[in-house]
């Protein structure tokens, strides 16, 4: 039952791009040439390909906010959500590049001569030199001055018991632990500390190891670190909710046993982040979604810096209306208004305060193709074939046609998604009853859409919110999802 859930929670469109994505659907864009690529997709880049590229659009500056704050006031874990295709990945690796302590692999003595990241934010690039450079103080004082954690769970496998969400966090910290292999020869490190390292970090026992080792496996490689640098710790965690979202593939009903199961992998985190927090630097948590944070929440004190909200991260993930003129501006359609207006009319569309942004994979598609086009769907996100069955319930759809006719609509405001909201959008998906209505649900299944980019704010307070649809490419998308609902219905 739970098996719908999946196609919809987390990874909203690439079924309905593929629909969207007809022979000749693309338009170029009126009397432009059609150029050879200008750009290539920053989705799937890491860090270092992109800086090759001399249309790199600079977000250096974001390492200031995030390691400049005062400790006394603000927390040193960081959650940030945003959809598929808006940086979070990009802006993680410059993080990790920026921070890390470069040390020989052998003896783990740091590196006293111009280190590849020294090099690396120093250098001049094909674009010039970075932003963040031009800062010599926060320079000195913070490139390449701390050791750095890394665990990624992009690949999480799907999980329906206990033993299987610990496979996921065992290879999560696997991965995370190779980069610090010698450890296992500091002589910071107790022999037992040492040991426990080679055990991590080999690829035959890892995977044996018992869980309580697992849960306490994120607090002990930070001390590890610490211990042997006495420099505090960064640690970055990507796509966190990825393991929840394989989670919900099973065919889990309740609360508790979503909770239950949920369990080991809030506890490894609580352990690594809070009970180790005088070694840490900063945290830095991204996924699309805030649903794992309800969890987090009994466990961990974070800053939330939520999609659509107004924070201080907003101008650093995506591109901002002057970064896409920038481009545009180098392009074969610097004196095209016309295609810079089709631009935005199909691009634009997330704004907090005025503030407005674009989805780099789209801008950065369409300076490749030189046609517009559904980059975002294409490039970002997943299936969502079931996605159409939530147009069953009366209240979804009559919300989804009033989107459709170019009107606001008005959903609560869900700051904090907890395991309850998610077993009511399973209702939503797995609901037969087509003449129900269920406002405060039906508010959760927009929430998710909020989430995953097809809606944007309008105006909020603390109870709602009123949202519509972005622009023209995501108003194609949510077009050929009623198509397929109706398509579905009628057969």
């Amino acid at each position: 039952m739970m098996k719908f859930l999946i196609s919809t929670l987390f990874v909203l469109p690439i079924v309905l791009a593929l629909l969207t994505i007809r022979p000749g659907s693309s338009q170029a864009p009126e009397n432009t040439p059609q150029s050879k690529p200008i750009i290539p997709y920053y989705h799937g880049k890491t860090f270092h390909d992109i800086l090759k590229n001399e249309y790199y659009v600079d977000k250096t500056n974001l390492l200031k906010i995030l390691l400049e704050e005062d400790d006394a006031e603000m927390e040193k874990t960081n959650l940030i959500t945003r959809p598929s295709g808006f940086g979070k990945t990009t802006n993680l690796q410059m993080i990790a590049a920026f921070c890390e302590i470069k040390v020989d692999p052998i003896t783990g003595s740091p590196i006293a001569n111009e280190t590849d990241n020294y090099k690396l934010f120093n250098k001049t690039h094909v674009f010039g030199k970075l932003a963040i450079s031009n800062d010599e103080t926060f320079m000195r004082d913070h490139l390449g001055r701390y050791p750095v954690i890394y665990l990624d769970f992009k690949n999480a496998t799907p999980v329906s018991s206990i033993e299987d969400i610990l496979a996921n966090c065992r290879k999560a910290l696997h991965n995370a632990y190779e980069p610090h292999e010698y450890l296992s020869r500091s002589p910071k490190l107790r022999d037992d500390e040492k040991l426990a390292v080679q055990n991590w970090t080999s690829k035959v026992t890892y995977d044996q190891i018992n869980e309580e080792d697992v849960l306490q496996g994120l607090k002990s490689l930070i001390r590890y670190l610490y211990a042997h640098f006495n420099r505090k710790v960064v640690v970055l965690i990507d796509e966190y909710d990825k393991i929840i979202e394989k989670m919900l593939q099973s065919a889990i009903e309740t609360e508790n046993e979503i909770a239950t199961i949920l369990s080991p992998f809030m506890r490894m985190l609580h352990y690594g982040l809070i009970k180790t927090r005088e070694n840490l630097k900063i945290s830095v948590i991204t996924g699309v979604t805030n649903f794992g944070s309800a969890g987090m929440s009994p466990y961990i004190s974070m800053n939330r810096y939520l999609f659509g909200r107004k924070d201080k991260v907003w101008p650093y993930y995506g591109f901002t209306s002057q970064e896409v003129q920038d481009l545009l501006d180098r392009s074969p359609f610097k004196s095209n208004n016309s295609v810079k207006e089709q631009v935005v009319q199909s691009y634009d569309g997330y704004s907090v305060d005025g503030q407005h942004i674009f989805t780099p994979v789209s801008i950065a598609g369409f300076l490749t193709v030189c046609k517009i086009g559904p980059y975002w769907s294409k490039e970002g996100n997943k299936s969502i074939s079931q996605f159409w069955k939530a147009l069953r319930v009366l209240e979804v759809r009559k919300l989804m046609m009033d989107l459709i006719d170019n009107k606001t609509i008005v959903i609560e405001n869900i700051n904090i998604m907890r395991v309850y909201h998610v077993l009511w959008l399973k209702e939503i998906i797995e609901s037969e009853h087509v003449a129900s209505t269920i406002t405060h649900k039906s508010s959760t299944f927009f929430n998710f859409m909020l989430d995953l980019g097809y809606l944007k704010i309008n105006s909020a307070n603390s109870t709602h919110l009123e949202v519509d649809i972005p622009n023209n490419e995501v108003r194609e998308e949510i077009t050929q999802f009623l198509k397929l609902y109706e398509l579905n219905t009628n057969s």
